[in-house]
């Protein structure tokens, strides 16, 4: 299963990112855990150190437990091959806003990581000397648009959901994947007022701002469906390596 998983990992080269900075994995809780009842002892488990099986163990709903584990499972095999060390060697620390970052080994610092998981999906991001962010939603999401619109979305992106059509379901979580991506690689999540900035996708298909933030010009943007129906936003920024 860990091999395969390596295999697995997509290596993104689209030219705006610059190279092959950047990992993407994603994985259904069901092709890690199976359908059979969970319990301690299954292997994923094993990959949380004493701190995250407390974790673990908080959450009320299975799924969410189970997307937690994912995402530590993701996180820590990627890292593990990309410094060519064991997954149990790797261990995390939480910042202030409680984004998790890679707490040792030494040579595993340099690597940012987000983490995102939708209806039973998770995806992870690793970015070499890169600050990352991810988002995953399911394009069926039930979501109230006219709401969520007034309360965290700039008036561009409002209007240009609204012209979508038929397709302001699509439009919508395209837009939202991609303000909640820029929002993790920051690290402040809900903290930063959503609506003070704006991405569409154009009739091109061209990510743009919408307004503009007054670091736009520090990040790049990758999107696209994955497991046939779930939106994939990514948010990149500069090298900090040389920093």
């Amino acid at each position: 299963m860990f091999d395969d998983l390596k295999e697995s990992l997509l290596r993104i080269k689209e030219p705006l990112l610059m190279g092959e900075a950047v990992w993407v994995g994603a994985m259904k809780i069901d092709a890690l855990f199976g359908r059979e009842p969970f319990n301690e002892n299954s292997w994923p488990f094993s990959f949380l150190d004493i701190k995250e099986k407390q974790r673990a163990r908080k959450y009320r709903f299975l799924e969410d437990k189970l997307c937690f584990i994912t995402g530590r499972f993701l996180s820590k095999t990627a890292l593990s091959s990309l410094v060519g060390l064991p997954p149990g060697c790797i261990s995390f620390g939480y910042d202030s806003h409680g984004k998790p970052f890679v707490e040792s080994p030494g040579q595993a610092k340099e690597f940012y990581f987000s983490i995102s998981h939708s209806a039973g999906l998770v995806a992870v991001a690793v970015g070499y000397g890169r600050l990352v962010g991810i988002d995953v939603e399911s394009y069926t999401r039930p979501v109230d648009i006219g709401a969520v619109s007034k309360r965290f979305l700039s008036s561009e992106e409002s209007l240009a959901i609204k012209e979508a059509g038929d397709k302001k379901q699509e439009a919508f979580i395209r837009t939202w994947t991609l303000k909640e991506a820029y929002a993790k690689a920051l690290g402040v999540g809900l903290g930063v007022p959503f609506e003070s900035f704006g991405l569409i996708v154009d009739s091109r298909s061209r990510i743009v701002w919408a307004p503009r933030p007054p670091d736009s010009d520090s990040w790049r943007f990758f999107q696209g469906t994955i497991c046939g129906d779930f939106c994939l936003g990514l948010c990149v920024g500069d090298s900090i390596l040389n920093y």
